[in-house]
């Protein structure tokens, strides 16, 4: 006799949903991205939230490559996290290490990198931290409207796909951002536009702050209202992105009024828009270019050339000491508005800045085209006493040339990559370059990102 079909459970084309592979794993490691590693079933296990030295329980998410992908059931250490969507949530990738372990799991893989390269620092510094929540004056979220839960989603991506985590508060966000955080949520939640608003960027200076809200359809009259009145009880300055960031404007219509920070020891007030490089934490940026112009130390007569350069967090404090400073940046955006940095602050008398892509190796040796059309370590026709660099993930590329020039005696290396890092410092000594003093400085508490500031000085 034939049994009737269950078609609930059985409907074409949709197989019933599996329930979740739970493991025991015994984590032994943890990754450069802050995940735990553990083996499970003959598999590599990686787990969101473990401490190394548990036995964890682990909830499975997702499979690839081979590998198992987790987060713990529950935990043997306990930890505390600052939040409660932490383990969901790719805003952060070690609330689960306490301050102090945070730092040195940062510093071990510096280390362990330069040591792959056969470098040895002569001289390890303390580590430099700062606020640990609210910290985070920058960030770009993302929004998501659920139709059939009337839900708005606001916040990062998940750590396990691209889709938009839940989450109610972010405790890293910089005020005003983080207090208001809730109320934005419901702001872009009741706009008739919500389904059409897939990005939102914040950004926080010392005299105010600004949101980009991408809007991927014309907002309507009700839109333009709601996102008014959180104008006027917020202060955040709201700008409309229809598509790239020259299509940025007010809800007036009128231009973006850019953001600023200050460099207070050296009376410097540097001005941003939403969509420049800026470091996103205050108080150790702060740090970090007071350390670096204390182990630079320029002079009055110096020729000092700043590479990769942006805004001019490094560059208009070297020109307060006194020294003759060449700024050089990838972005011609970049360069003006360290040009209008530079007038505000009135030091262009002792400031050049120069667009040039410092890693196109077909600017060598072209004439037209400074600095490589003059010798390296010369682009104004005169050589520099000292250089300092700041280059992007992927390190100096042709451009460690310009720090191996002939008179060049010390090179101040600001890094956010360990491995481009070590792998420069290498190159460096080759050149007959000694890496003299190593500090790691907590730009991104909560993250695997690591910020490290070197001094190179010549043999």
């Amino acid at each position: 006799m034939n049994q009737p079909v269950n078609r609930r459970l059985h409907s074409p084309g949709k197989a019933p949903k599996k329930a979740p592979k739970i493991v025991d794993v015994d984590i032994v490691d943890m990754a450069e991205d802050g995940f735990a590693e553990g083996t499970a079933e003959g598999r590599q296990v990686r787990v969101k939230g473990a401490l190394p030295g548990e036995r964890v329980v682990v909830r499975i998410i997702k499979r690839r490559k081979g590998i198992w992908w987790g987060i713990p059931e529950s935990t043997a250490g306990g930890a505390v996290m600052a939040c409660s969507a932490f383990l969901r949530c790719g805003g952060c990738a070690m609330q689960q290490l306490d301050a102090a372990a945070q730092l040195d799991h940062k510093q071990r893989l510096v280390l362990k990198a330069l040591q792959a390269h056969g470098v040895q620092p002569e001289r390890i510094a303390a580590p430099v931290y700062g606020p640990r929540l609210h910290y985070r004056r920058k960030a770009r979220l993302g929004g998501r409207y659920l139709a059939d839960k009337q839900e708005f989603l606001l916040g990062f991506r998940e750590s396990f796909g691209s889709r938009v985590a839940r989450l109610d508060t972010c405790p890293v966000l910089a005020e005003p951002f983080s207090a208001l955080f809730a109320e934005l949520k419901n702001l872009l939640g009741a706009m008739p536009a919500r389904a059409d608003l897939p990005q939102i960027e914040i950004a926080s200076g010392d005299d105010g702050a600004s949101l980009a809200l991408r809007h991927l359809a014309a907002l309507s009259q009700r839109d333009l209202e709601l996102l008014g009145a959180f104008e006027r009880t917020s202060g955040i300055q709201i700008l409309l992105q229809s598509g790239g960031y020259d299509t940025l404007v007010r809800l007036d219509g009128a231009p973006e009024r850019a953001l600023s920070y200050r460099l207070d020891e050296f009376g410097v007030c540097i001005s941003f828009q939403i969509g420049d490089f800026v470091q996103v934490n205050e108080r150790v940026n702060q740090r970090l270019v007071s350390a670096a112009l204390a182990l630079l130390k320029p002079t009055p007569g110096e020729h000092v050339l700043d590479l990769f350069c942006g805004l001019g967090n490094f560059t208009l404090p070297i020109a307060r000491h006194g020294a003759e400073v060449v700024g050089i940046d990838g972005s011609a955006h970049m360069v003006a508005r360290a040009v209008a940095n530079a007038k505000r602050n009135r030091l262009g008398h002792r400031l050049r800045f120069l667009g040039a892509d410092l890693y196109d190796q077909a600017q060598r040796g072209t004439a037209s085209k400074e600095p490589f059309g003059k010798p390296f370590g010369e682009p104004f026709g005169e050589p520099f006493d000292k250089v300092l660099v700041d280059p992007p993930r992927s390190g100096c590329g042709i451009a460690l040339a310009l720090l191996t020039a002939p008179r060049v005696g010390r090179v101040i290396y600001v890094s956010c990559h360990p491995e481009s890092f070590a792998a420069d410092a290498a190159r460096l000594r080759a050149q007959g370059f000694d890496l003299k003093r190593l500090g790691l400085f907590d730009m991104f508490p909560h993250t695997a990102h690591v910020e490290t500031l070197a001094v190179f000085e010549r043999r």
